[in-house]
């Protein structure tokens, strides 16, 4: 999945960048929200000097000149609406905002930054239990926290998250649907977690794909269902063999 597509910027640099096998970074961006409002992150200036074409780097410099600090602002006059601790960094496509501006959800840790490339042997103990015992989502209302979830709130088998040497990759994707207020996070084990965003409280998990427990029932008895068929073949050709043992076909 690529990360950090820049609004105004093209997105070709950040592909040249993953098919050479570079670590993402953490690069500012602006995002619309809405038609009032658009949402600031600024990224590491030190990394932004080194990345892409000049015109990118220029582009940088822009954002960092218009918006000093990251969080919310009025598109009319570049006014800041509200604003998010400095250092705290959320790419763009793990930073979901309702059209109002007023609740975002992040997606937190840094596993963004080697997910592309799993693999290898698995983080260190210490490493695990830090990010198992840290943030995993947080609901921010009016740039405040509302409410937030530890990764081991949500995930349940840990072991057998895909992973690289330096992170747990524990989410799949998301989507936030406003009409509903409702938001719906994907994580590795197959589950679908439902929050209500207005309030950040978990309305339901389920599973998806194999995990769920309805599709479950139905290969169960599907597969019941397949047996019973087939017993009753073997039944009926054994009823109708002839006495030397060779199914009697002319009598079916």
């Amino acid at each position: 999945m690529l990360r950090f597509a820049l609004i105004g910027i093209v997105s070709s640099f950040a592909g040249t960048a993953f098919g050479a096998g570079v670590f993402p970074k953490p690069l500012s961006y602006d995002k619309p929200v809405g038609t009032e409002f658009v949402f600031v992150q600024l990224g590491n200036a030190a990394e932004e000097v080194k990345h892409g074409t000049s015109t990118q780097r220029k582009r940088f410099t822009e954002l960092r000149a218009k918006y000093a600090k990251p969080g919310l602002y009025r598109v009319a006059d570049a006014s800041l609406v509200w604003e998010l601790p400095a250092g705290d960094f959320t790419p763009i496509d793990l930073a979901f905002l309702t059209t109002d501006g007023r609740t975002l959800i992040r997606i937190e840790g840094d596993f963004w930054q080697t997910e592309s490339f799993p693999g290898g042997y698995r983080p260190s103990e210490d490493k695990q239990k830090a990010q198992l015992e840290g943030p995993a989502v947080t609901f921010f209302r009016d740039g405040q926290v509302m409410k937030q979830y530890r990764l081991n709130e949500l995930i349940l088998q840990t072991e057998t998250l895909k992973h690289t040497p330096e992170h747990l990759i524990w989410y799949a994707s998301a989507s936030l649907n406003a009409e509903s207020g409702r938001f719906l996070m994907y994580t590795q084990e197959s589950r679908c977690i439902t929050f209500d965003f207005n309030g950040g409280t978990i309305l339901e998990v389920r599973g998806v794909g194999l995990a769920n427990s309805v599709l479950q029932t139905i290969l169960l008895i599907t597969g019941a269902m397949t047996l019973l068929i087939l017993a009753g073949w073997g039944w009926f050709v054994y009823r109708h063999r002839v006495p030397d043992g060779t199914p009697a076909v002319d009598a079916l």
